[in-house]
């Protein structure tokens, strides 16, 4: 998630990395194990258990045919359940949250038709009232005639792995909604204010100066179409979902709109073969020319920008020039993040980014996205 000053900068990231080093080697002994299936399954399961001794995974196999379990002691901890064995696999579905318990058992019918190996996250509610998650992993075990006689796996408590996602999304929430606030105030609420003091003083200008009355007149519609577009950004982002009911054009033009309306450069914007964009393309194609040209009206002192969108069926280029004061692409200063961020925005997109510029030549920025090499993708 961003870490974002009180300006609205991103200055830097935060986030949470788990180690699942033992997960990934219980995992590949499994696997390992599997290639054996032909050997008596009590050797099987001692091999698991010693997987498991040095792990934080507990082991279970299950009998279809006896619809029975026989679990290690770390299953039973987890679940807070006494030991028994072997155990009813009804003892194992009562505690599964009922929200998951269809797509687990849906599951569980579909390794043994398809002799496929399944990973699944799912919740329990254990006796005393407690929910945890649990991620499991299993497969099955075939004898000579190709029959299946197990079902084996290996559960992991994640609870508070979950608890640990759930903390960052809502701090990830939070500085968003905090974004938004300070985006509305800024942009919107000093738009709007800014029209009204002119709307309140225009009629006095104008019994002075008709000619400057006049002028000032001119900048409402201005101010109150970029305070509108503004809006319509602001709310495009608290509704991803309405991103795809515009084109990228359509998206464009809202976004000039709202620059022109604090911009003291005139910002143009043309259009060659408009078109609809996965939302997420759409998203990143919007961030990164929002990027670029707030870099502009912050640092370049432009008079023109140009932004210019071209798009056919092999992918989509869009263009931004302005006649700034330039700089020098490979002396950014470490602690100015716009131009990594429209470079990892376009790198999450699978879009190239190139910037040209030089002190005293203005800027020019080029993101072009190729269609994936597929026919409906281009569709």
């Amino acid at each position: 998630m961003p870490i974002i000053d009180e300006r609205g900068d991103v200055v830097g990231y935060r986030g949470a990395d788990t180690d699942i080093t033992e997960r990934k080697r219980a995992e590949e002994m499994l696997k390992a194990d599997l290639a054996f299936h032909r050997e008596d399954l009590s050797v099987l399961v001692q091999r698991q258990s010693l997987a498991v001794k040095i792990s934080s995974f507990g082991i279970w196999d299950w009998d279809p045919k006896e619809n029975s379990m026989t679990w290690d002691n770390k299953l039973f901890e987890i679940y807070g359940i006494e030991k028994k064995s072997p155990m009813p696999y009804e003892d194992w579905v009562h505690l599964i949250h009922p929200d998951d318990l269809p797509t687990v058992e849906t599951l569980m019918r579909t390794v043994i038709e398809t002799r496929s190996e399944a990973f699944l996250d799912y919740r329990i509610v254990r006796p005393d009232g407690e929910l945890r998650h649990i991620n499991a992993a299993g497969t099955v075990v075939l004898n000579d005639a190709g029959e299946v006689v197990k079902v084996i796996g290996i559960n992991q408590d994640i609870t508070e792995r979950k608890l640990l996602e759930a903390q960052l999304q809502q701090a990830a929430t939070t500085a968003e909604r905090e974004r938004l606030a300070r985006e509305l105030h800024d942009a919107v609420t000093q738009t709007l204010f800014s029209a009204s003091v002119i709307a309140e003083a225009t009629p006095k200008i104008w019994d002075e100066d008709e000619a400057m009355g006049r002028r000032y007149l001119e900048q409402l519609p201005i101010m109150l179409r970029g305070a509108l577009a503004e809006m319509r950004m602001l709310l495009l982002e608290l509704r991803p979902s309405a991103i795809g009911e515009q084109t990228l054009g359509q998206l464009l033009e809202s976004l000039v709109d709202s620059t022109r309306s604090y911009s003291r450069a005139e910002v143009t914007l043309k259009v060659e073969g408009d078109r609809n964009f996965p939302n997420d393309i759409t998203m990143g194609f919007l961030r990164i020319v929002q990027e670029g040209l707030n870099n502009v009206i912050k640092h370049a002192e432009a008079s023109l920008v140009e932004i210019w969108l071209s798009s056919d069926p092999e992918g989509t280029e869009i263009h931004i020039t302005d006649d700034g004061h330039g700089f020098d692409p490979e002396s950014i200063p470490a602690g100015s993040m716009g131009i990594n961020i429209m470079r990892d925005r376009a790198r999450n997109m699978g879009a190239v980014i190139k910037i040209d510029s030089q002190p005293g030549t203005g800027s020019r920025v080029l993101i072009a996205w190729q269609y994936p090499d597929t026919p409906e993708s281009k569709k």
